[in-house]
């Protein structure tokens, strides 16, 4: 049996070995090493390019969504405004459902935003519509129907898509109550969500991207692109809905129902409480999402390769050249030493020999670590004047964003300043000198809810005799509302050559306010009551535009009564429907009688149960007082109102006025 070559292999595996610790085989791996943390580089920048491109989708989606949940609350408020304004309508208060209709059907033309409005009988039978409906229908099983009769409020239905339009929409509810305060029946009104789709497309969404509303069950209530597709569908099977239905808002990465992998942001629509979970969520592939990040993660991998190559290649062939026969010849020059050779020498230059370079190579090192250096402070030095040249930068924009600021709340506070101008700012009396039998006195009150209010009242003193009094309510808070206050009092001046004719005064304000208004997109409207009041008669005259009646203080008897004739309602609020006529209506005040004019935010007004304050409440508490001097009662009154609420402040704007009518020979400050 033959031996095995057994000294060939070892002397075979001495040669591997002995080539794998050469120095070229070191000088390939020292240059692999030097590639792999610009790979492993590459590789982190890659991934956090990825994060960066998902935060960024991710955020202007949130924020889109989020945007769609402050328009929809906006739009929430205006349909609650716009009801409060119809429930007044002596159409829809009358008993001719054609009348009715056909109202309705004119303010669905003017406001193309939602579907339909309507009123709706106690049984739930339909008294009026804007779009006609179909025989037998009967609504009382409807959410903002139920809701509405049971709170006495404004209430909110499920977002749904609609039996009678076949489009996705959220209904409202308002009760319009009777003379006694009672419910009589419901108006409604169907807000369109085809909005959030024009919201989709204008907004530009990513490639891919789609815009999906879903209620608590997981319906599709509105879905961009392709909405006819989509909508009515069940989203409960999607891995999206699970993060949907458990966070309410945020952002989540999963499949969408075809398997593609998106990026979501997701929230909960604001202003649908008592109406259900609404969710809008926004989808963004994470294909176009990535694409950058994926698109210079392949040119730098492909750059990084041609570079390791390169270096490679150098090294291989660049090493013999440069390092190794050099190397040998030491080595050779070793052996001889070795072998006893005392002459042998290296034969190399030492300015060009390995020590030789060895110490260029220490010197240039410690150059360039020098130059290096100064580079770096160069750099720091560089740096810091750029930081601070940011920071003053920074500094100047705060300075500027500061005054701007103080520049707005001081214009603000001029603004609250010229509102509280215009008010008396004395309880004036008339006629001043005090001719004649009888003499007004005027007290007032008045809170703004913001900086500037929609709330405000004037006296225009009009003959020796007759005064008048005009109380106004703009819709809305804040700036919007006071300009429209300023726009008011230009009318009045504007036209006060009619202001002896209560009917004919506002008829001409509202021609010119709803011509003024009627270019604006949003809703925008006045309520007012303006009365004159010949003090030597006591004859008043008065008229209502959507108004609350002010209330006849009859202290000889006792009664708290409105100033509201039976079967006589107050026409529709100013800057609503221009071509209105304006009944004026007349009373009688006794010496020691008052007049009480108010806005609506004295006694719509909610406790600790959401109880609204109301004006039977109001009557009871004034009629309580009744003995006690107009500015006393006012004052307790007041109070009493602000106990009321759990703030202990008024959610609304609050103007309130009251005349005295007294006798020459009583007190002035009765």
């Amino acid at each position: 049996m033959a031996t095995p070559p057994t000294n060939s292999v070892r002397s075979r595996l001495r040669q591997v070995v002995a080539r794998l610790s050469g120095l070229r085989t070191r000088l390939l791996v020292l240059v692999l090493l030097g590639v792999l943390p610009a790979f492993i580089l590459t590789l982190y920048t890659a991934a956090e390019q990825r994060k960066r491109a998902a935060a960024d989708v991710q955020s202007d989606a949130l924020r889109l969504a989020r945007l769609a949940s402050a328009q929809q609350e906006r739009m929430i408020e205006g349909s609650h405004q716009l009801l409060v304004m119809m429930a007044r309508l002596p159409e829809l208060r009358g008993d001719d459902p054609a009348a009715a209709s056909a109202m309705l059907a004119d303010l669905l033309r003017q406001y193309p935003i939602y579907l339909n409005f309507g009123v709706i009988e106690m049984d739930g039978r339909p008294f009026a519509s804007g779009v006609p409906l179909p025989p037998g229908l009967n609504l009382a099983d409807r959410g903002y129907f139920q809701r509405a009769v049971r709170t006495g409020g404004f209430a909110m239905g499920e977002y749904q898509i609609g039996r009678i339009t076949g489009k996705a929409s959220v209904n409202f509810g308002y009760p319009l109550r009777d003379e006694a305060g009672k419910i009589r029946r419901i108006v409604f009104t169907a807000l369109d969500l085809s909005w959030m789709e024009r919201l989709a497309a204008e907004a530009e969404l990513a490639e891919g991207g789609t815009l999906t509303v879903v209620d608590g069950d997981g319906t599709v209530l509105v879905h961009w692109p392709d909405p006819e597709s989509q909508r009515g569908k069940s989203m409960k099977d999607q891995p999206i809905w699970e993060s949907i239905s458990r966070l309410h808002h945020g952002t989540s990465q999963a499949l969408d129902s075809a398997g593609v992998p998106r990026l979501f942001a997701f929230t909960q629509l604001r202003g649908a409480e008592g109406s259900g979970f609404v969710s809008v969520n926004i989808g963004v592939p994470t294909a176009v999402a990535y694409a950058e990040a994926n698109r210079i993660l392949k040119r730098n991998l492909s750059l990084l390769g041609l570079a390791g190559g390169l270096a490679l290649a150098a090294a291989w062939y660049g090493a013999d050249w440069v390092i190794l026969r050099r190397v040998r010849a030491l080595v050779r020059a070793t052996g001889r030493l070795e072998a006893g050779d005392l002459r042998a020498r290296s034969e190399i230059r030492y300015g060009h020999g390995e020590l030789g370079k060895l110490a260029h190579a220490f010197d240039a090192m410690a150059l360039s670590l020098e130059q290096r250096g100064t580079e770096r402070d160069r750099a720091e030095a560089g740096l810091k004047e750029l930081n601070l040249e940011l920071e003053q930068r920074v500094a100047e924009r705060t300075a500027e964003l500061r005054a701007k600021n103080e520049e707005l709340e001081a214009d603000l506070a001029l603004a609250r300043e010229f509102q509280l101008a215009w008010l008396p700012g004395e309880q004036p009396h008339f006629p001043p000198e005090g001719v004649g039998p009888n003499l007004l006195c005027f007290h007032h009150a008045y809170e703004a809810s913001g900086a500037v209010g929609g709330d405000f009242f004037a006296i225009l003193p009009l003959s020796e005799t007759q005064i008048g009094v005009a109380i106004c309510d703009a819709m809305g808070h804040g700036v919007r509302a006071a300009l429209i206050t300023a726009m008011m009092r230009g009318l009045f001046e504007e036209f006060r050559q009619f202001a002896t004719d209560p009917g004919r005064f506002i008829t001409e304000i509202n021609r010119e306010l709803a011509g003024l208004l009627g270019g604006t997109e949003t809703t925008l409207f006045v309520t007012a009551c303006y009365l004159v009041v010949d003090v030597e008669n006591g004859r008043v005259l008065h008229a209502n535009a959507g108004h609350p009646w002010p209330l006849h203080l009859q202290r000889a008897t006792g009664n708290v009564a409105s100033l509201r004739l039976e079967n006589m309602r107050a026409g529709p609020a100013l800057g609503l429907v221009p071509g209105v006529k304006y009944r004026t209506q007349e009373c009688q005040l006794e010496a020691g009688d008052a007049l009480l004019l108010f806005t609506d935010g004295l006694f719509e007004i909610n406790g600790p149960d959401a109880e609204e304050y109301g004006m039977d409440r109001l009557k009871e508490s004034i009629g309580s007082r009744l003995p006690l001097p107009t500015a006393l009662l006012l004052q307790e009154v007041l109070s009493e109102v602000r106990e009321f609420s759990p703030a202990r402040r008024f959610d609304d704007d609050l103007c309130v006025v009251g005349i005295d009518l007294l006798a020459q020979d009583r007190s002035v400050g009765a």
